[in-house]
């Protein structure tokens, strides 16, 4: 994206990392005997809808099933990332963005968009209060994720072979 030459060993790094990440999430949520209800999948599904701009799960059900893919299956694919979801929510506890670091986002907001030399003005505060929340949200998710991994690496025997 940039032009710039992609380093295929470091790239080949991070997706192992990745994928050792989710899967030490994985074991997790197994190892605490996590369940996922009904009410759990159809939460995903109509994130999951909302995300690829359908209007509910049964969309996302339905265009899945174009793809030959049965209700069945997409629930047994789709268990484990739920899973992980829920131990990453009790994790993570509350993380309902207090309004100093909202403030603190729109700040950074502001002083990107002035960085960048953008002439337009920027939104109200108010106007994008929903999308900082939002950011705020996933960012201190993230965080809760990373320190979980991490925690659970240390405790792991895991190689890694590329």
């Amino acid at each position: 994206m940039t032009g710039e030459e992609i380093d295929q060993d470091q790239l080949k790094k991070q997706i192992a990392e990745s994928m050792v990440g989710q899967e030490l999430l994985i074991q997790e949520a197994d190892t605490r005997d996590i369940n996922v209800s009904e009410e759990d999948f159809n939460e995903t599904l109509d994130r999951l809808a909302s995300q690829n701009g359908l209007e509910s799960k049964d969309e996302s059900l339905a265009a899945l099933e174009e793809q030959g893919m049965g209700k069945e299956e997409v629930m047994s694919q789709l268990e484990p990332q739920v899973k992980v979801d829920l131990l990453v929510a009790s994790e993570s506890g509350d993380i309902t963005p207090t309004d100093e670091e909202l403030q603190a986002a729109y700040d950074q907001m502001v002083a990107q968009q002035e960085q960048a030399g953008e002439d337009a003005e920027a939104p109200s505060f108010d106007e994008v209060k929903p999308d900082l929340e939002e950011e705020v949200k996933m960012q201190k998710e993230s965080e809760a994720v990373q320190a979980l991994v991490t925690k659970l690496r240390e405790g792991a025997d895991v190689t890694v072979n590329i």
